[in-house]
Formats: structure tokens, C-alpha cells, sequence
């Protein structure tokens, strides 16, 4: 399973946003382009303001083999 993790920032605090299974071939642009559109719209907030600033962001691949 893949899970596209953003990483917003708000002073000291630090946010993750993980979307499940993100589509194919998404380039750091196009990402990096809509983690920016929700860092200046405003979407996330904590006790220390809103999340302002888009940071990072990652695929993360999770292999699970169950034991039978």
C-alpha cells in the first residue's frame, strides 16, 4: 500500500496529511503546487495558528505479509 504523507508547519508545530493511495506518476511539482494551495488557504490549524507553510512531502510503500 502507498500513502502520500504532506508536511505542513505552523511556528514550532508540525503537521502530517496522509492521503491513501495517491495516483501513479504525481511529480514533486504537481505536489509541491497543492501542498501550497492548502498551506495558503488555510485548512489546517492548531493552538499555535494556522499551518502556513507547506514543508515536504513523501511517498511511503507498506508491505504487509500476514502469518498464517
Amino acid at each position: 500500500m502507498k500513502t502520500l504523507q504532506l508536511v505542513f508547519r505552523a511556528g514550532g508545530a508540525k503537521a502530517m496529511l496522509h492521503i491513501a493511495h495517491p495516483r501513479e506518476g504525481l511529480t514533486a511539482a504537481t505536489v509541491k503546487a497543492v501542498g501550497d494551495k492548502l498551506a495558503a488557504d488555510g485548512v489546517f490549524e492548531n493552538k499555535q495558528g494556522v499551518y502556513s507553510r507547506y514543508e515536504t512531502a513523501q511517498i511511503v510503500e507498506r508491505t504487509v505479509t500476514p502469518l498464517v
